[in-house]
């Protein structure tokens, strides 16, 4: 059931705006083409997700994330796992940083979310992400570094918003 609903959330028009997530569906007519079994239950998570999420539920906008990477749309993934890290959502950090280290190819910015990472209590544990910073610095000259720690003061200036190109 979970890879039938993925096509079908990706059609899903959600606008994300500076002041947050609006929703904007035809859960209706989105969930017209699903076999008749799936549709009930598929207008329903449609309508519970995006009302969640335009209520800034961060599991909610974090789905909508994994949705959009399930579908290798990686740069509409970014925007929502950023809309989850404003409340510095763990997971979606680390996708985030691992979105840039190895589908968009941007050391410079995974470096810089991997830096807001470390400010987290879950970093500590977190020895995948340890491996990948110590090897994106392994191959980062200083210039790149220092630009990713300077991103990284930035967005926390910021408060996380707005922190993706």
């Amino acid at each position: 059931m979970k890879k039938l609903l993925v096509p079908f959330c990706l059609t899903l028009i959600i606008f994300i705006g500076s002041a947050g997530v609006s929703e904007s569906a035809d859960c209706d007519g989105l969930t017209a083409d699903l076999p008749e079994s799936m549709r009930d239950g598929s207008l329903i998570l449609c309508k519970e997700n995006a009302a969640k999420a335009k209520k800034g539920d961060v599991d909610a906008i974090f789905y909508f994330g994994e949705v959009y990477s399930h579908d290798k749309k990686y740069s509409e993934a970014v925007k929502w796992w950023s809309l989850a890290a404003e409340k510095q959502h763990y997971r979606s950090l680390q996708n985030i940083a691992y979105a840039y280290a190895f589908f968009l190819k941007d050391d410079v910015r995974s470096l810089m979310w991997l830096n807001l990472m470390k400010n987290t209590e879950q970093w500590r544990g977190d020895t995948t992400a340890k491996n990948v910073y110590m090897q994106l610095r392994n191959r980062m000259n200083v210039q790149q570094i220092e630009k990713a720690q300077e991103l990284a003061r930035e967005c926390v200036l910021k408060e996380y918003k707005g922190c993706v190109e």
